[in-house]
């Protein structure tokens, strides 16, 4: 009977064991999360130069920062504008932050990102490093690098940007000195940078700290970049052929190349050959080198260019370059050009053999005359 009874007790007590490991997995879980949730709040900004006004609202528990920074009737230069939410948190556990942003701006956008931790060290991304960035309506992951301190999206941009922390640096630096570990910090948000005279109005919304073993986090250390020349000839005749070229990070991979924005005259194949056509006009064009099926790319930004002697002249003034078929002047009068003609040609040609087989026929028909 004592035996029974423990083994009821033991019955009884076996489920509820079971329901408190589940629940403590379930915590467990939750704690170690791939993603959690910021709110930008407490906000200090500041600038020295351009007036920064902003507006807050929560929308299903999101919250979102709109920004209008002016730096309308300043001097000549360049002015940056910090938004920094002040919160002491510690954030060892995570790789990586993104956030929303919108940019409603009629121009591109220039920020970075930046951490105030709480030795006083700000970190910001390194020109050398760089940022996921995804636009709303792609799945494709972008890798773009700062430049002079900033990170470009164009106008009217809206999307994602994914910041790992593996590539913060102390503020001010053009290449990362040493791998920080981010853990506590004391604030954080954006530097955003404008010339005189401009008005960027934008949204920042929906911050989010992302795990290590996140499947963005990983896909971010891929080692991903595309060579090539950044300046490019537009053919005086013919065509222009240059070659660019993104290394496989492994054989599972492959690469599609496409431009940013086809063009008639401008095209690039599966092995990166670009070519250029005469009649195109200088200008910036992208090309894309996306990575199958991971699906990030990197950009590379080329500058189309006529060759200078198209304006180059001779000393008696006329031009060095090589003229066009259309623009050589005929040297043959309208006679010559009558008997170089196509059908007068072919009359001579006709006439030619039969006086070439002249000679044959009469050598026939002696030859005939004799033997009879």
């Amino acid at each position: 009977m004592k035996l029974i009874k423990t083994l009821k007790r033991l019955l009884l007590i076996f489920p509820t064991t079971l329901l408190i490991l589940n629940t403590n997995d379930t915590i467990i879980a939750a704690d170690n999360s791939n993603e959690k949730q910021l709110t930008f709040n407490n906000i200090i900004t500041t600038s020295n130069g351009s007036i920064v006004k902003y507006t807050s609202n929560i929308n299903n528990e999101n919250y979102t920062l709109n920004l209008n920074i002016n730096s309308k009737n300043l001097k000549k230069g360049y002015y940056t504008s910090n938004i920094l939410s002040t919160a002491s948190s510690n954030w060892a556990n995570y790789g990586m932050i993104s956030f929303d942003i919108s940019n409603k701006s009629n121009s591109e956008l220039r920020f970075n990102f930046v951490i105030r931790q709480a030795n006083g060290t700000y970190l910001t991304v390194s020109n050398d490093k760089f940022v996921l960035i995804k636009k709303s309506n792609s799945n494709l992951l972008e890798k773009v690098s700062p430049s002079y301190g900033t990170i470009s999206i164009s106008k009217f941009f809206n999307g994602k940007i994914y910041i790992p922390f593996k590539n913060l640096g102390k503020e001010g630096l053009n290449k990362q000195d040493i791998s920080y570990t981010v853990s506590e910090i004391s604030s954080f948000g954006i530097l955003e940078t404008s010339a005189e005279n401009e008005e960027k109005n934008f949204s920042l919304s929906n911050f989010k700290l992302i795990g290590f073993n996140s499947a963005i986090l990983k896909k971010s250390n891929i080692d991903f970049s595309i060579s090539g020349d950044d300046r490019v000839q537009i053919p005086v005749a013919g065509e222009s052929i240059a070659p660019y070229k993104a290394y496989l990070p492994s054989k599972n991979e492959e690469i599609n190349y496409k431009l940013e924005i086809p063009q008639k005259g401008v095209s690039i194949a599966n092995d990166g050959i670009l070519k250029i056509q005469t009649y195109v006009s200088p200008q910036k064009i992208k090309i894309n080198a996306i990575l199958r099926p991971s699906g990030i790319y990197v950009s590379k930004e080329i500058s189309l260019y006529q060759s200078w002697t198209l304006s180059a002249k001779e000393v008696d003034g006329t031009s060095k370059s090589v003229p066009k078929a259309n623009e050589v002047k005929s040297l043959l009068g309208t006679n010559y050009k009558f008997l170089l003609s196509s059908n007068v040609l072919n009359v001579m040609r006709i006439v030619l053999i039969i006086f070439a087989l002249i000679p044959f026929i009469l050598y026939f028909l002696w030859s005939k005359k004799i033997y009879k």
